[in-house]
């Protein structure tokens, strides 16, 4: 009888370990299935990344292709002033730029035929313009400031500065 007793303890005892180790495979199975869903999950995440990053890539490049940095001859009109002088200071109407667009004080700037209309403008040390207007006289490496007043265009003078041309869409040496 303690034989029988014996071998169902032994018996017993192994199928305990056996239904452990099968529970245990089981479960590592389970988890194995659990890393490699998440690792489906985390592969489908990095092509979306490396996607999104290749268009970040592709935007900034093609920003960089509209962008321009080069010294000016910077000079200063005064179309608005009451004291202007058509064919000097403005042709037409004088609150009117060549783009068809009204003068902004501050805001428009003239540039020669290689600068297209709409080209936004930051010269150093004086803020942001946008390219509205044309002059006569003015040249490839020229740009010409509205003002409010003569006496404040010739006050400013003629000055060598560094602009930075951000050019609409792929416009670039294409003028309107």
């Amino acid at each position: 009888m303690l034989k029988k007793i014996f071998i169902l303890t032994i018996v017993f005892c192994v199928s305990i370990g056996i239904g452990y180790y099968f529970g245990t495979l089981l479960e590592i199975r389970q988890e194995i299935e659990r890393l490699e869903h998440k690792q489906e999950q985390l592969l489908k995440m990095i092509d979306e990344i490396t996607e999104r990053v290749e268009g970040i890539y592709d935007n900034l490049n093609g920003l960089l292709e509209r962008v321009e940095v080069k010294e000016v001859n910077l000079s200063f009109y005064a179309p608005l002033d009451p004291n202007a002088v058509e064919g000097m200071c403005y042709s037409g109407n004088p609150e009117i730029t060549a783009s068809g667009e009204r003068v902004i004080i501050g805001e428009t700037v003239a540039a020669g035929p290689d600068i297209p209309y709409y080209t936004k403008v930051y010269l150093q040390g004086r803020g942001w313009y946008t390219v509205h207007d044309r002059g006569s006289r003015i040249g490839n490496d020229d740009l010409d400031v509205a003002v409010a007043t003569r006496m404040e265009a010739f006050s400013n003078g003629r000055v060598n500065t560094t602009a930075v041309f951000f050019y609409p869409r792929n416009l670039q040496n294409e003028s309107k």
